[in-house]
C-alpha cells in the first residue's frame, strides 16, 4: 500500500501585489494553556498517526513482525500543539517545547517501547531552556541543522522572551520561541514551558511585513487561559449510548486510544467516541449525530461478522481508528495525492480509515453512501490484522470489501448481505457476453486492479465482488461443493505461507478453470440461481 505525507492546499495569492501576513482568528488552546489569533480564515489539520514501518525479525528458525517508527516523528507528535493553513497558502505550526530529541538508537527506526523509555530520560529536560538548548531543540524538531537563533530586543510585555529563528536556505521560512511571564499581572499561572511557532509562507508571502504582524500581532495576542474541567466535551453528544463505558481493554488497546486522541488536541470542533474496539474522529457537526451512532452500532457488528467468517490469526493489540471529515477539500489534504479520487480509503502504514463527506440528492442518500463506504473501508482494516499485516490479493481484499458494504443492518440482530444491483447488472451483461474473465482477475495486482480510468476500476471492483459472492452466496448451496471451500483454503494458505499469490494457487489447486468460468458465467445470467443465492444467509444472527 502507499505511504502516507503530510499535505496541505495552498491558495491562491493576489496578482498585483504581494499579501501580506494578518491574525484576526482568536482560537482556545486548552491543553497549551492560552489563546492566540490566527490567520483569518485559517483551516486546522489534525496531525496523522504516526507512520509504522513492519519489519520481520528471523531469531533461528522462527520470524516475528514487529512494527517500529521513527525517534523523530514520535518525538516532535508529543510537542505539537496544532497546524493551521490559510487561503493565501501560508502555514503555521505550533508546539510545545518540552524535551530534547533522545539520541543513541542503534537504528533508524525502534519499537514503541524502546521510544517511549528513552523519552522519559531526565537529562532530556534541561534544567534551564536557554538560547543554546532552545536551537537544539528547533533543528531537531524543523530538521534544519544549520537554523539560527536571536534574541528580539522588543517583545511583549507579557513574555520573559522571544527568540527568533532563521532558516538560511530558506527565508519563508520563519520560526519564534517565546516564553510567558509568570510575574506578568495576572500570569502566575501561565504555562512555565517554552512554545515554538514554525511559519512556512508562500513564495508570494512579503516577508518582512510578516515578521511584524507575527510579533506585533501574534505573539502580541497570546494570553495565558484557564479551562473549567467542568466544561462540557463536544464528544459526549456523538457518543452512543451503548459504549459510554469504557469496556475492559489491554493495556496496549488503552495506550493506541489515548496516542489517537492526541491528534486533535487543540482543534476545535473535532471530537472522538469510541466502541469495543473502534475510536471515531471527526469535525461533522450535530447534523451527523444520528449517522454517527449507527456507525458505532454497525462497525461493532461487521466486525463480529468478519471475525466468524475470517477469524484472525493473532488477537488485535491496537484500536481501529476511523477519522471522517466534514469537507472534501480536508480529506483531500490529508490523503496521498494519488488516493484523491476515492471515497473513503484505508491507509496501513497510518492505520487510519479515512472518510470523505459525500454527496447525494438527499440526507438519506447521503448518509447511505457514506456508510456503505464506512463498511467496504472496515473490511479493509479488519482484514489488515487478521491477516497479521499481511498484503492479500487484489481479488480477495477488494471484492470481499464490496461484498460487505451491501450488508443491511436493522434494528434487529440479523445481517443481510444483498446483491450490489449496478455490479450484478454489468456481470450479466458481461455473462451474456462471455466475458468474464476470471484467470485474469486472479492474477491482477494492486496496481493493475486500481490504474485506469473509471471505467476500468468499476469493471474490476464488479468482477472482484461477483467472484465473492459467488463463492459465498452461490457455490455453498448448489451442486459444485468443491467451489464452497475455496475462500476458506485462501484464508488458511494466506496464514501459512503470507503470500498472496501462492495463497490463491492454494486456494484454486484441483479446480478445473474452465469449467468454474462457464459455472461462474451460467450463474449471472440465471435469474433462478441468483434468487437462490439471495435467500442464501451466510451468517445468521449476529451475536
Amino acid at each position: 500500500m502507499l505511504a502516507v505525507l503530510w499535505t496541505m492546499v495552498p491558495g491562491t495569492a493576489g496578482a498585483r501585489s504581494a499579501p501580506g501576513l494578518e491574525f484576526a482568528k482568536s482560537v482556545d488552546l486548552p491543553s497549551a494553556g492560552f489563546s492566540v489569533k490566527l490567520m483569518p480564515g485559517a483551516s486546522e489539520h489534525p496531525l496523522p498517526s504516526p507512520t509504522v514501518h513492519t519489519y520481520v525479525i528471523t531469531r533461528g528458525t522462527s520470524q516475528e513482525k514487529v512494527e517500529m517508527f521513527s525517534p523523530a516523528e514520535f518525538w516532535r507528535r508529543g510537542q505539537y500543539a496544532g497546524k493551521w493553513s490559510d487561503k493565501n497558502g501560508n502555514s503555521l505550526a505550533l508546539a510545545s517545547i518540552q524535551r530534547l530529541l533522545p539520541d543513541g538508537f542503534p537504528h533508524k527506526h525502534a519499537t514503541r517501547k524502546a521510544i517511549e523509555e528513552r523519552l522519559a530520560f531526565r537529562y532530556l529536560v534541561p534544567k534551564n531552556w536557554d538560547e543554546s538548548t532552545i536551537q537544539t531543540w528547533v533543528r531537531a524538531f524543523t530538521g534544519v541543522p544549520d537554523a539560527k537563533s536571536s534574541v528580539l530586543r522588543k517583545k511583549p510585555a507579557r513574555m520573559t522572551e522571544v527568540m527568533q529563528i532563521e532558516f538560511p536556505a530558506n527565508r519563508h521560512r520563519l520560526g519564534y520561541a517565546f516564553q510567558f511571564n509568570r510575574r506578568y499581572i495576572g500570569q502566575s499561572r501561565a504555562p512555565s514551558s517554552w512554545f515554538f511557532a514554525d511559519f512556512d509562507l508562500d513564495a508570494k508571502t512579503d516577508v518582512e511585513s510578516a515578521r511584524k504582524a507575527i510579533v506585533e500581532q501574534f505573539i502580541a495576542s497570546a494570553t495565558p487561559r484557564f479551562w473549567s474541567s467542568r466544561e462540557r466535551d463536544k464528544s459526549t453528544a456523538f457518543q452512543d449510548k451503548r459504549f459510554r463505558k469504557s469496556a475492559d481493554v489491554s493495556p496496549s488497546m488503552e495506550a493506541s486510544r489515548k496516542e489517537v486522541e492526541e491528534s486533535i488536541r487543540n482543534m476545535r470542533g473535532w471530537w472522538h467516541v469510541h466502541t469495543e474496539n473502534y475510536i471515531i474522529l471527526s469535525n461533522l457537526d450535530g447534523r451527523s449525530r444520528t449517522m454517527i451512532k449507527q456507525i458505532q452500532r454497525d462497525i461493532e457488528r461487521l466486525r463480529d461478522v468478519f471475525a466468524k467468517l475470517i477469524p484472525p490469526t493473532l488477537e488485535f493489540t491496537d484500536v481501529s481508528v476511523v477519522r471522517a471529515f466534514a469537507t472534501p477539500a480536508e480529506y483531500e489534504a490529508y490523503v496521498p495525492g494519488e488516493l484523491k479520487w476515492t471515497s473513503g480509503v484505508w491507509i496501513p502504514n497510518k492505520r487510519e480509515l479515512v472518510i470523505r463527506p459525500l454527496s447525494g440528492d438527499t440526507s438519506k442518500d447521503r448518509k447511505e453512501n457514506v456508510l456503505r463506504t464506512v463498511y467496504h473501508e472496515a473490511f479493509h482494516q479488519y482484514l489488515h490484522y487478521a491477516f497479521d499485516r499481511t498484503e492479500s490479493s487484489a481479488w480477495y481484499n477488494e471484492g470481499t470489501a464490496v461484498f460487505f458494504q451491501n450488508a443491511e443492518l436493522g434494528s434487529s440482530s440479523l445481517v443481510t448481505i444483498m446483491e450490489d444491483r449496478q455490479k450484478a447488472s454489468r456481470l450479466q451483461t458481461l455473462a451474456n457476453k462471455n466475458q468474464l474473465d476470471v484467470e485474469g482477475m486472479l492474477r491482477m495486482s494492486y496496481r493493475e486492479f486500481y490504474d485506469g480510468n473509471e471505467e476500468t476500476r468499476l469493471h474490476n471492483y464488479s468482477l472482484a465482488w461477483g467472484l465473492i459472492y459467488y463463492l459465498r452466496k452461490a457455490a455453498i448451496v448448489e451442486r459444485h461443493s468443491n467451489y464452497a471451500g475455496i475462500l476458506d483454503s485462501y484464508s488458511d494458505a494466506m496464514r501459512k505461507t503470507e503470500n498472496a499469490r501462492e495463497a490463491t494457487t492454494i486456494a484454486f489447486n484441483g479446480i478445473q478453470m474452465d469449467t468454474f468460468r462457464k459455472d461462474f458465467t451460467s450463474f449471472w445470467i440465471s435469474s433462478r440461481r441468483r434468487r437462490a443465492a439471495a435467500r442464501n444467509k451466510i451468517m445468521r444472527r449476529h451475536r
